[in-house]
Parts: C-alpha cells; sequence; structure tokens
C-alpha cells in the first residue's frame, strides 16, 4: 500500500461535564451517585425509532459562559438567589451607575479604578478613556495590580460580566466595587466618549 491512498485526519474533541438535572440529549436523571444503569431511557438505550432532543438550556448555559472565558463551573444555585434567603451573610451587593453617574464620578477628584473586562479584541475596538483591560477570564489573577483600598468601576459590553467581574473582586477583598450599568454600549448610547 502506498501512502497517498491516505488522508491524514485530525479531530478535535470537546468533553464538558454539565451540571444539569437531565441528560444533554434525553430526560434521563443527570443526579450522581446512582447506582449503574439506573438513570436511563429510550434515548440512552439506542431504542429503534428513538431521537434524542438536545437540552437547549444547558447549551445556552455552556455557550454563555464559555464566550467570557468560563469553562470550569463548580455548580449553581437549584433555586438561584432565593437559595441564599436564609444567609444574607454569604452575599454582596455591588452598585450599578448609570453612564452618566459613572462619568460624574470618573471625572472626580477621587476617581475610582476603571476596570474593562471585555477581552483584548473588544478592547482593541474601543474603550473608555483611563480604563485598564484586565479580561474577565484573567481578572482574579491580574487583580493584584489594582489596590483594595480604592474603589473600583467595572465594564464589559452589555453588564452581564462586569457582574460577573465584581462578584469576583469582592470575593478577593475589595469592599467598594461598582458597574456601570448596560456597559460599554449604555455609555455610548449616553454619547459618551470612547477612545
Amino acid at each position: 500500500m502506498s501512502a497517498d491512498k491516505y488522508e491524514v485526519v485530525i479531530g478535535l474533541e470537546v468533553h464538558a461535564q454539565l451540571s444539569t438535572q437531565s441528560k444533554i440529549f434525553s430526560w434521563s436523571s443527570a443526579a450522581f451517585g446512582a447506582d449503574p444503569n439506573t438513570h436511563t431511557d429510550p434515548v440512552c438505550l439506542g431504542m429503534p425509532g428513538v431521537l434524542p432532543v438536545l437540552n437547549h438550556a444547558a447549551v445556552e448555559s455552556a455557550v454563555r459562559l464559555g464566550r467570557i472565558g468560563f469553562d470550569n463551573v463548580a455548580g449553581y444555585l437549584k433555586d438561584g438567589m432565593q437559595s441564599l434567603a436564609s444567609r444574607p451573610d454569604l452575599t454582596k451587593t455591588s452598585e450599578r451607575f448609570s453612564p452618566p453617574l459613572a462619568a460624574e464620578v470618573l471625572a472626580s477628584q477621587r476617581a475610582p479604578q476603571l476596570v474593562d473586562v471585555r477581552t483584548p479584541g473588544e478592547r482593541e475596538q474601543k474603550f473608555i478613556a483611563g480604563s485598564v483591560g484586565m479580561p474577565l477570564n484573567h481578572l482574579l489573577e491580574r487583580s493584584t495590580e489594582l489596590d483594595k483600598q480604592q474603589s473600583v468601576v467595572i465594564y464589559c459590553a452589555g453588564g452581564y460580566r462586569s457582574s460577573i467581574a465584581a462578584s469576583l473582586l469582592q470575593q478577593a477583598g475589595f469592599s467598594n466595587v461598582n458597574e456601570i450599568a448596560g456597559g460599554l454600549a449604555a455609555w455610548e448610547l449616553a454619547k459618551l466618549p470612547v477612545l
């Protein structure tokens, strides 16, 4: 046999363990710790005539988290924030500034540290003057570049990543963390300058 009869194909396989109540392609429970072969249904068993149905909520959650750099999520709150109602000691809040208020605070004599948690590619296109770029997926490792004694204002493209960033900085010991509500999109809608 000659080598020109074969084509080398290299594939990429991605594995994800999802913290969902059901499996990604069936309605069977995904609870950990059950006896072998107990979380099955006709889809899992490959029964004839049965087609898998994708768990769209699981895929959407995985994609949204993956887009912002989170590829190793340990879990979730089963009932959302309601799960923490009896434990207020475990939660902290951050203030969300409207873009005009944020601009006013940033122009003050005691201006806070302004952190852009978008990706480098997003930042190359435009950013708010005076901000430092710290992509969300590297925020904790780079948080030592910030002064914990000084207030911090965080922004992203639309507000989703900045909420996560505020939580991460509070967890790292920052006490005065705020966000720009609506992110850079709202900043621009308010006709505030970008570079």
